[in-house]
């Protein structure tokens, strides 16, 4: 089964899209996603619910699933503002567009907290939009 968390419906039909964790845990059984994708996703959970966020994530990945997390990112929207100047209209138009956000994952954090069985298999940062982007592949 291929997820796609976020507030925002995929334009990919090929993936069940999915608007919250409640609805994920009756869709999803443990060990079942093929790949996961993650768009502002994260960002609507506190900073201190991320990592319980991300152990669940794990859990409903099988063997060779890729987990995708595209969400803005602190540490790189800070560079951005400290070498651009702040443009809060195009701030506001880039990261806080759609639904309301909880907070600004950074993915320093995202990556801290692998298990071992987890491998990051690709790492970006679009300065168009102010996200970053993050593939996280499940080992056996």
């Amino acid at each position: 089964m291929n997820i796609y968390l976020s507030p925002n419906e995929p334009a990919d039909k090929s993936y069940q899209w999915v608007q919250n964790i409640g609805t994920l845990n009756g869709l999803v059984s443990d060990s079942e996603a093929r790949a996961i994708v993650c768009d502002m996703f994260l960002a609507q959970f506190t900073y201190g619910e991320i990592p319980q966020v991300l152990e669940h994530l794990y859990k409903k990945m099988r063997t060779g699933c890729e987990l995708t997390i595209i969400e803005p990112d602190l540490n790189f929207i800070s560079r951005y503002v400290l070498r651009n100047g702040i443009d809060q209209n195009y701030l506001s138009q880039t990261v806080f567009v759609g639904t309301a956000i909880k907070s600004i994952p950074d993915m320093e954090t995202v990556v801290s907290g692998l298990p071992s069985n987890m491998q990051v298999v690709h790492r970006g940062f679009d300065e168009a939009s102010c996200k970053s982007l993050i593939k996280i592949k499940r080992r056996a």
